[in-house]
């Protein structure tokens, strides 16, 4: 998962990631029809 925005006093483009929780990687992997 990631987030990405500009600083809204600095403008500086602020870029975040990490990866999805175990639990929601599988209903990503379900929504996406990869479930077994």
């Amino acid at each position: 998962a990631e987030l990405a925005f500009v600083h809204p006093i600095s403008g500086e483009r602020m870029h975040f990631e990490a990866p999805l929780p175990e639990d929601l990687a599988q209903v990503a992997a379900w929504a996406r029809g990869e479930d077994s």
